[in-house]
């Protein structure tokens, strides 16, 4: 399975609507920038928050592995569309200091460990002095697939029938999360966990906020 594929078939429900988490970094942190600050929606999938974003006058970019997911934004959101791209964001040419704020929103995990550390390398290379990051990220306290060893970060290829089957899902420790993030300042973590049908299986993410 891949993410073409994925959002071809329509795999799984994605809402219209923002995360609760945008929402409430909006709330936090956005609601008094200016309407001219430019945002990096990094795997943006199918723009709820790039959508969310944009109303609120912020200048977004919109990027995400999948051209399948780019293609169908650029027909949905017309007036943007040379704001979206597709590709690796390690990949893509954006200059240094170019974004006010990143969001990452449940994507960053999607890929090895190794790649995660050079994301949020790039991250720091794309983000203005001053500027915030918001990273949704899974924990490595996550158990919706297995309980893993919570002593290491783990890197898990999804083999059970599940829309995710065959993706490779990594899940960090806190320490690994401090470390990959070191060189952001006012790094805070946060944590959300659910499962609204087993409790025995539930899903955990890091919320990050830092400055660069």
């Amino acid at each position: 399975m891949n993410w073409n594929t994925i959002w071809k078939n329509k795999s799984f429900f994605v809402s219209q609507n923002p995360t609760n988490n945008i929402i409430y970094f909006y709330k936090h942190h956005l609601s008094k920038l200016k309407k001219s600050t430019k945002i990096l929606d990094c795997g943006c999938g199918n723009g709820r928050n790039y959508k969310f974003l944009t109303e609120h006058g912020f200048d977004v970019y919109g990027t995400d592995t999948s051209h399948q997911v780019i293609s169908n934004n650029k027909k949905k959101f017309k007036k943007y569309k040379k704001k979206f791209k597709s590709g690796d964001i390690r990949a893509l040419e954006f200059k240094e200091n170019f974004f006010d704020v990143i969001i990452s929103e449940a994507s960053l995990y999607y890929q090895g460990i190794e790649n995660i550390k050079k994301t949020i390398e790039k991250f720091h290379y794309l983000l203005k002095p001053g500027g915030i990051i918001r990273v949704y990220t899974k924990s490595i306290n996550d158990n919706f697939f297995k309980t893993f060893d919570k002593r290491k970060s783990i890197e898990y290829k999804v083999k059970k029938n599940h829309w995710e089957k065959g993706l490779t899902l990594s899940f960090l420790t806190l320490k690994d999360v401090k470390k990959f993030f070191k060189q952001f300042k006012e790094l805070k973590i946060g944590i959300e966990e659910f499962n609204y049908i087993d409790k025995n299986k539930k899903h955990s993410f890091y919320i990050i906020t830092a400055k660069k």
